[in-house]
């Protein structure tokens, strides 16, 4: 059974069956696809596509039927698209976790020294640095609060946790500052 095609329809014609048809064809694709966003976007995507493609050749007579069977057709594969992701991150999240359970063990030994060795570090600064560089990177108070808190100026506290950054610097290699960062934001 062949389908009846017609002649391009003109921009007019195009604008009244995207008026006539939008809400329609976005809820359908939403019982689908469960965001509404997504949704409007399949659509605007499957107008935008009518339109280049009746712009060369003829469109079927049910102009109202195709739609919905494309809404239908792009639907299912986004559905499958999101199987696909979804399979695919499940595969990286259980290698993640079996990479870090066996490496577990060295990176508790691994942390542990970092700690210990910024506790060295610190103990080479001075009281005032020490207690600067504490108030602001585990204790997350700002220069402000820090001066307040110690009653400096705000330079002042600039300058201590200049020092400070400049001692640990010193102290470690890059790869370790980086680790030593994450401790300082993720205290244990």
């Amino acid at each position: 059974m062949n389908a009846e095609f017609t002649p391009p329809l003109t921009e007019s014609q195009l604008q009244s069956l995207f008026y006539e048809n939008y809400a329609d064809l976005c809820r359908y694709a939403l019982t689908f696809l469960g965001s509404k966003e997504e949704a409007e976007d399949i659509v605007q995507q499957i107008f935008l596509r009518f339109w280049e493609t009746n712009q060369s050749k003829a469109i079927p007579d049910n102009c109202r039927a195709y739609l919905f069977k494309t809404v239908y057709s792009r639907c299912l594969n986004a559905l499958k698209h999101r199987s696909v992701q979804r399979k695919h991150a499940e595969y990286h999240i259980l290698h993640y976790w079996d990479a870090q359970s066996e490496s577990n063990a060295e990176s508790h030994v691994q942390t542990k020294e970092l700690e210990s060795a910024l506790a060295n570090a610190l103990g080479e600064m001075s009281e005032t640095t020490r207690q600067t560089f504490i108030l602001s990177r585990f204790h997350g108070l700002s220069h402000k609060e820090i001066a307040e808190t110690l009653s400096f100026s705000l330079k002042n506290v600039e300058y201590h946790l200049h020092k400070a950054i400049q001692i640990l610097k010193i102290r470690f290699s890059a790869r370790a500052l980086l680790c030593l960062s994450f401790l300082i934001i993720h205290p244990s």
